[in-house]
Parts: structure tokens; C-alpha cells; sequence
């Protein structure tokens, strides 16, 4: 019999094993006699290729793989792209470290970053690719940043520039802030805004008051700068700034000119400078003349002297005298002036004469005027028209018309003359007398007036009437069955309406007409009391214009089942045991009685209800069917519809009138046994 030997370490030996057996890979064993291996620990890696493992421990796990429980090679496990293993030993994938910010790990099993990321894009964390485009792993480097290879976090944009583009790589894609604008900040993706007005912003400016002379400045003398200036805009001629920082210029004060944008100059004698002049000096006119510099506007341009005359523009000085057979009062540029010349002076002028010698024209005194140059005396002025009032001396045209409230005869001065004369007056009561008035005009119809000196009629009171010339309404009173709004003009101008009537006297409104009462009718218009009543036959609600309405609204014709006596406001039904079946009915008596056989139940049938029911009779106007003082007799017969009771023939007869069965009914009957 053999003798049985140990298992030896790094093999295992199951019951009844004639060898011992190597342990599998992934599997180790340090002890004697043992009938199976233990599972490799996480971080090592057991290969029995190389012999039996006897201790995991001197086979850890290499950089760039990581090692579970019962791992069998080295390599089995190789880190996934996006991570690597630095660090010997690893034990599961969550061991394998992301690929660092700025690089990528591009392949399995890696010990390190495959590199740096490409230039113009960001990779965060875990990429495994050089351009990610992903947005979790990484992304195209950002607007407003730019990424050189490698970076690990967007550089943003330095103050004084901007990118609107994704993939910058170097700061030389940062555009420049442009002219104009400024970028006070990092990291924009545009500028931050316009140029603050009083400076300009050359290129690159990082502030909108920008002041180191580069990229910008406070706007210089002279200049203007606006918001948003590239460069600073020198004043127009005509304008001007003594100071920096501005925004606009001034424009050049009156009485100065201004060319150079700097200190305004003062404006020559014999001219005038208005605000904003520039090389454009104003002549004084002629007639006119100036022996001082500094003059604003041409008002300031002294007129030429009383009896002179200035012949010349821009002149320092008068010219000379005014000649004879002109008047020359001031401002003349001619000795003998004629109407096509500056100043006051000229031929005599309209409204007015002029004896020989005249330095001022003598006006054609109150009550006259002249439309005619070149008069020589008082009498040649015409006297003022009719309608129209001279009220001044030295008139062209009458002065205007005439008052409203007052009439103008030839000659007036005055336009509202208090009292009647020979030149006009006020208007007389009845009368109006608009402006430009005559002679007085006569109220017309629907107006009046009580008082004198009026330019308008009043509109006649409500409640009255006023014709033609009328100063007084008070006896016209609106007659009844119609009414006057304000402004009647006769008594028959507003009647009531068919339909309506009005019994008051002084009513103003169609409001006041009363709707022709329920049961008459109003034919005519103006009616001061209802026409009727409503004709027999036909019932008439409010408002009707006839005594036979059809409309259906205001009224109609009597309908069957019904009749209408004369006034009637609505129909009135036959009683129950009557009938109609014609319209127009005039009264209960074109109600017809219910037929014998028949009953009629109701009000207002136009054919009876039914036939009497079977063990009653019907006399004629019945209104019911089982008429109670009509039960069939004994000794009788009454079939549905008897007019009468029928006696039970030879042979036959009926002891009873009826009988109580279980439903508790009386059973009558309608036929002999």
C-alpha cells in the first residue's frame, strides 16, 4: 500500500488526487495540504505561466491596469481611454485616475496623459481625444477666452479686448476693443459699450474715460467728442470750445464769429454777426448804419436819421440829406424814396396827405379812409363804407366791421354806437344784427329777442313757439297735441305722432306724447285725446293708429276661441262649455255652446275638447266629458257621444247606474243586458 503525501503550496490536492494539481491563474495557495487555492487579492495579479504562485504579494498589479479579486495577468485590465494608472497596485477602474485638465488619454493601459491638449480647445477632465467637442470631457475653447495646448482652464480675454469666436488659440485672436468702444473687463465675448461722450476711444480702449493717450483721451480743445467717438471731431465753423472733456461745441455767440473753434471774434462796424456766424458777416442794410462793433442782429443797425438817407449796405455812417416832395422820417436809403424803398419814408402814403414841406404824412382823420397814395388834403380821404366802422385816423380800410348787436351807416367811427344817429345805432328788439351789419335784420322763424343791441336771436324757449320777427314768446305756448323743443318756429312744427296724443299744452319733448291708451287708437297726428276705442272684433295694446289693427304688435284681429267687444286691450276666451272657430269675434255671443255629444273643458277652443264618454250624455255647452247630473239612467243606454240617453230596447234592460269593482271605479253602462 503507497503512502499518501502532502499537497505543497501553490497547488491544491481534492480528495483522491494521485498528483497534486498546479493552482489555476487568478488563484494562489501558501499552505500544505490544501484541497483548492485562494482567489488572487485585488492589486495583484496571480499567473501560474511562470510557475505556482505561492505569494500574490511579489506580483502587484503594473501602472496603467488595476487588478480585481482573482485577476490571472498582468495586463488583463487596462485603464479606459480618458484615464490612467500612475500608480502600481491599482485594485478596480474607479483606481484609474482622470485624464488630467489640459491633456488627453487617448488609448488603453496608459501611465500617464497620452499629451497636451490641442491649442484652441479646453479639455476639463477625463478626455480621450486631443479636440473634445463633447462639452462634459471637454470643448472648443470658449468665446471670450483663448486656450494655448495644454491649458487646463481658458485664459479669458485681457481688459481692452473681446472674441465672439469659440476656438481661439493665442491672445493675438482677442480682436481689439474697437474705435468707439471700450472693454473694461476679462473675458468678453463683446465690448462693453460705447465710448463715454467728452473722450474718444482710439483701438483697444479698457475704460469709456480712457486717459493714457493710447488707446484714447479727454476730447481736446476745440474739438468735440460725442459718445462713441473714434477720434476726437473738430466745431464747425460757427461753433466753439474752450474747454476739454466736451461733448459737443458751443455755438458761436451772437455778436461774434468764430472760425479757428477757438475764442470767438468780435463782429466788425457796418456789419452784424447772428448766432453761429462764421466768415459770413451780415451787411447792415440799406437805410440803415453802424459806427460800433459787436452788433448781434440786424435790429441793432441803426436806421438813418430823421431827414437822412443811407444809400449804401455796411455802412459806418449816413449818406446825406432827404430830398423835397417826400417825407423822410427814418431809415430812408433814397433822398427821394418811392414805395419800393427801405425805411419809413416815401410818397405820401395811403390814409393819408401831405402838403408841400412834410416831414411826417398827415392820417385821414376818424370816419374816413383812402386806399390812395399821393392825397394832398383832408377832403380827398373817402368816408368809411356802409356796415363797416373807421375808427382811427390814417386808415387804408375801414377799421372792420361793424359790431354784432349794432349796425354801421356811412361814416361810422365807432363799432358799437350807443346811441341811433345818422351814422348807426343798436339793434332794435326783433331784430339781430350779426357783424358788418347795415341795417338791422328780422328775427327768423324759431328765434327771438327782447332786448336791443343784439348780435344773434336766441333760440325760441322750449315749450313755445316764435315766428318771424318775434320779441316775445311768451304768447306762443306749444298748443296741446304737440310739443316745441327749443327753436319752434310755428305751432304745427312738431305734432305728436299717430299713435301718440298729448293733452297738455307747453310739452317740449316727443317724449311728451303719451302712447295712445291700451283699448283706443290715435289716427291722426297732433291728436290732443285719443281717436276711439278699438273696433269690435279686433283688442289694441298701446300705441295703435287704427281702430282694425293687424301688425300683431300694436294690435290685431280677434283670434278664434276668442272674442273682443269694442275697447278691448287683449282677448278674452270663450268660457269652458263654449267655443269659436272664427276670428273677429265681437262679444259672448259669437261664442258658440258646446255641441250636444261633445263637451268643451277648457277657455278659448276653437273646436270642442272630445266626445262624451260612454255612460254619460251631453246636452249642448257641456264642459266635461263625464258630466255628473248626466249619468246614464237605468233603464237606459249611452254609448261615447250621446247627446241624450237612448232607453234600453224590448227584450232588454239595466236595473243598475254603475257598480264598485275591486280598482274602487264606478263602472256606468253603456249598453242594456
Amino acid at each position: 500500500m503507497s503512502r499518501a503525501i502532502v499537497c505543497p503550496p501553490g497547488h491544491y490536492c481534492p480528495e483522491g488526487s494521485p498528483s497534486p494539481k498546479m493552482c489555476d491563474s487568478g488563484t494562489w495557495q501558501d499552505l500544505e495540504g490544501q484541497g483548492q487555492c485562494k482567489p488572487c487579492e485585488a492589486g495583484y495579479y496571480c499567473d501560474n505561466s511562470v510557475g505556482p504562485v505561492i505569494d500574490f504579494k511579489f506580483y502587484p498589479c503594473p501602472q496603467g491596469y488595476y487588478c480585481p479579486v482573482g485577476t490571472w495577468a498582468a495586463t488583463q485590465h487596462g485603464c479606459p481611454p480618458g484615464t490612467f494608472g500612475q500608480s502600481a497596485g491599482l485594485q478596480d477602474v474607479n483606481d484609474c485616475q482622470p485624464c488630467s485638465p489640459g491633456k488627453y488619454c487617448a488609448s488603453f493601459a496608459l501611465k500617464a496623459p497620452s499629451g497636451d491638449c490641442l491649442s484652441g480647445f479646453w479639455c476639463k477632465n477625463g478626455s480621450y481625444t486631443e479636440s473634445p467637442i463633447d462639452g462634459k470631457t471637454g470643448e472648443p475653447c470658449p468665446t471670450g477666452n483663448y486656450c494655448p495646448s495644454g491649458t487646463s482652464t481658458p485664459i479669458p480675454c485681457p481688459a481692452g479686448t473681446w472674441s465672439n469666436s469659440t476656438g481661439s488659440k493665442t491672445q493675438e485672436e482677442c480682436q481689439l476693443c474697437p474705435g468707439g468702444w471700450y472693454c473694461n473687463s476679462t473675458g468678453l465675448k463683446s465690448p462693453s459699450g460705447p465710448c463715454a461722450s467728452g473722450y474718444y476711444c482710439t483701438k483697444g480702449a479698457p475704460s469709456p474715460r480712457p486717459t493714457d493717450g493710447i488707446t484714447g483721451n479727454p476730447c481736446k480743445v476745440g474739438h468735440f467728442c460725442p459718445e462713441g467717438s473714434i477720434d476726437p471731431i473738430p466745431c464747425k465753423s460757427g461753433t466753439y470750445m474752450m474747454a476739454t472733456h466736451a461733448s459737443e461745441c458751443l455755438v458761436c455767440p451772437a455778436g461774434r464769429y468764430c472760425i479757428t473753434g477757438l475764442e470767438p471774434s468780435p463782429c466788425p462796424a457796418g456789419f452784424y454777426c447772428p448766432k453761429g456766424t462764421e466768415y459770413d458777416w451780415q451787411p447792415c442794410p440799406r437805410g440803415t448804419y453802424s459806427p460800433v462793433e459787436g452788433l448781434a442782429r440786424v435790429s441793432e443797425c441803426r436806421p438813418c436819421d430823421r431827414g437822412k438817407y443811407c444809400a449804401f449796405q455796411n455802412s459806418v455812417e449816413v449818406t446825406g440829406e432827404c430830398w423835397e416832395g417826400y417825407y423822410c422820417m427814418e431809415g430812408s436809403e433814397s433822398p427821394a424814396p418811392d414805395f419800393s424803398v427801405r425805411g419809413n419814408a416815401g410818397p405820401c402814403p395811403v390814409g393819408h396827405y401831405c402838403p408841400v414841406g412834410t416831414s411826417s404824412p398827415r392820417p385821414c382823420p376818424p370816419g374816413t379812409f383812402s386806399n390812395q397814395s399821393k392825397l394832398v388834403s383832408q377832403s380827398d380821404c373817402t368816408p368809411c363804407i356802409y356796415g363797416h366802422y373807421c375808427g382811427s385816423e390814417g386808415l387804408v380800410t375801414p377799421s372792420g366791421e361793424c359790431w354784432g348787436g349794432f349796425y354801421c351807416l356811412q361814416g361810422a367811427k365807432v363799432p358799437r354806437n350807443p346811441v341811433m344817429d345818422g351814422t348807426g345805432g343798436p339793434c332794435p328788439s326783433g331784430h339781430f344784427c350779426p357783424n358788418g351789419t347795415a341795417f338791422p335784420l328780422g328775427c327768423p322763424a324759431g328765434t327771438y329777442n327782447v332786448l336791443e343791441g343784439q348780435s344773434t336771436c336766441r333760440p325760441c324757449v322750449e315749450g313755445y313757439f316764435c315766428p318771424s320777427n318775434t320779441s316775445s314768446y311768451e304768447n306762443n305756448i306749444c298748443s296741446p297735441g304737440h310739443y316745441c323743443p327749443s327753436g319752434t318756429g310755428s305751432k304745427d312744427k312738431f305734432p305728436c305722432p299717430r299713435g301718440t296724443y298729448n293733452r297738455q299744452s307747453g310739452r317740449i319733448s316727443i317724449l311728451d306724447c303719451v302712447p295712445c291708451d291700451a283699448g283706443h287708437y290715435c289716427e291722426q297726428v297732433g291728436q290732443e285725446d285719443v281717436t276711439g276705442l278699438c273696433a269690435a272684433g279686433y283688442y289694441c295694446m298701446r300705441m295703435v293708429t287704427t281702430p282694425t289693427p293687424n301688425d300683431g304688435i300694436s294690435g290685431a284681429a280677434c283670434p278664434p276661441g276668442h272674442f273682443c267687444v269694442s275697447g278691448a286691450t287683449a282677448p278674452q276666451p270663450c268660457p269652458v262649455g263654449y267655443y269659436s272657430n272664427s276670428s273677429q269675434n265681437s262679444g259672448m255671443e259669437d261664442c258658440l255652446p258646446c255641441p250636444p255629444g261633445f263637451s268643451c273643458d277648457r277657455k278659448g277652443l276653437t273646436s270642442p275638447s272630445q266626445a262624451c264618454d260612454a255612460g254619460f250624455y251631453c246636452p249642448s255647452a257641456q264642459n266635461s266629458s263625464r258630466p255628473a247630473p248626466f249619468v246614464c239612467a237605468k233603464g237606459n243606454r249611452c254609448p261615447q257621444g250621446s247627446a241624450e240617453q237612448q232607453p234600453c230596447s224590448s227584450g232588454t234592460y239595466q236595473d243598475q247606474v254603475g257598480q264598485v269593482q275591486s280598482t274602487k271605479l264606478f263602472m256606468f253602462y253603456s249598453r242594456c243586458v
